[in-house]
């Protein structure tokens, strides 16, 4: 997503590749603040005891690992990072979307499969997932304003959903994959999002309740002058049933640029990239959770 950026100044199985190794960087004072090789943070997954995060575009090609307070260790992979924007996992399963497309230059991506068990020092790269969007213009789209980036990522029953960020439409588009095919797969759109207040740029599944929660943001064109002068991204939080139908939305006027969440035991975990105002952060977000559970108590009513 740094790219976005650089656009705002001109308008105003094959296996682990190297062995695991940790960044000898101490805490960051702030417990909420990013290590600095986190900085372009694009995805998230809550691990049982701490998190694994990855960068987008222009950074290494790599699994970041994080414990509890936050200490990086990093994990190479022979895989290249075209735009790497979402993580999802399914047990020691980890699935990377290599499907940034804000400039509209790509009709296909990919999903690469790792197959992590860090307590046993276990890291394969299995063969990867590839798409196309079926519904890709002959002629290639306006660079942010057409609906084939797609940046949110989430495991559930036994399917990879991957949603769009929709820059033109708004209405973020839902794509079910296959994570056990390596055949090229044809995406048609299994559902629409309609109602959010901005882009889609990760989400997560939560089996117990059956319900998608998605991160975003507004789409900057929209606020161009208040997000250029004081990073105004008027983050958001959007809870979906597993129909996709839309149930709550929560403003987070206090985040920047939300790029992932993860849930772990009932808590709900966000992340945000380093912005020109705002710094890369992983917090605990209990403003959500509580949405969550009262959202729970009027559906059991």
């Amino acid at each position: 997503m740094s790219g976005l950026f650089v656009r705002i100044v001109f308008i105003g199985a094959s296996v682990l590749a190297g062995g695991c190794h940790t960044v000898p960087t101490a805490p960051p004072a702030d417990s909420s603040l990013l290590p600095a090789e986190s900085r372009e943070t694009s995805g998230l997954v809550c691990t049982v005891d701490g998190f694994i995060s990855i960068n987008d575009s222009g950074n290494r090609a790599e699994l970041q690992q994080l414990d509890a307070g936050l200490r990086l260790t990093s994990v190479p992979l022979a895989l290249d990072n075209i735009d790497w924007e979402a993580l999802a996992a399914n047990g020691d399963q980890v699935y990377i979307a290599d499907s940034g497309n804000n400039r509209g230059q790509r009709s296909n991506g990919f999903i690469h499969r790792i197959h992590y068990q860090p307590e046993k020092a276990k890291v394969e790269v299995l063969p990867s997932l590839t798409y196309r969007f079926a519904s890709y213009p002959v002629s290639q789209p306006e660079p942010y304003r057409h609906d084939f980036d797609a940046e949110a990522l989430a495991y559930a029953d036994d399917s990879l959903w991957l949603f769009s960020k929709s820059w033109d439409s708004g209405v973020s588009q839902v794509y079910r994959l296959d994570p056990q095919s390596t055949d090229l797969q044809e995406l048609t759109a299994q559902a629409q999002i309609t109602g959010l207040p901005g882009l889609v740029t990760d989400a997560v599944y939560l089996p117990e309740s059956a319900q998608f929660v998605l991160t975003g943001y507004q789409n900057y064109q929209h606020n161009l002058l208040k997000f250029a002068l004081q990073g105004e991204f008027n983050a958001f939080v959007a809870v979906t049933d597993r129909q996709f139908q839309l149930q709550q939305l929560i403003p987070l006027p206090g985040a920047g640029q939300l790029e992932g969440i993860c849930a772990r035991g009932g808590q709900i975990w966000l992340s945000q990239e380093q912005s020109q105002h705002s710094p890369a952060r992983l917090w605990r977000e209990q403003t959500v959770e509580a949405a969550l559970a009262q959202l729970r108590a009027a559906n059991q009513r």
